[in-house]
């Protein structure tokens, strides 16, 4: 049997909103969001967590991605960040970090 490694990444990615959001809006956002990842990116973003700052008006997601090459992983955060600013509607594109923790062995 062949065993493959596969680096992971763990990701974090944020929106924000350029606009004063109604009561509980932030909260509703965050929600859509992290529904969306469950429905269009299971195997993409693995272990989605959704976090807010009201203050800043910010919703950032932190989870792992599993990628070979750059290119891949670059590709599989740009479908997280789209998904999450489908889901936001008026909300916008504010930054993503990306860090390799590890490699994992597949059999």
């Amino acid at each position: 049997m062949k065993t493959t490694m596969l680096p992971t990444y763990q990701v974090l990615s944020s929106i924000w909103a350029n606009h004063e959001l109604a009561d509980g809006e932030l909260e509703a956002t965050m929600e859509a969001v992290l529904d969306a990842l469950h429905r269009h990116a299971t195997f993409v973003a693995l272990g989605p967590v959704v976090t807010a700052n009201e203050g800043e008006r910010v919703i950032e997601v932190e989870c792992s991605v599993m990628a070979e090459r750059p290119e891949d992983i670059h590709e599989k955060v740009g479908r997280i960040t789209q998904i999450m600013l489908d889901a936001a509607n008026a909300f916008e594109y504010r930054g993503s970090t990306t860090v390799k923790l590890s490699e994992y062995a597949f059999t």
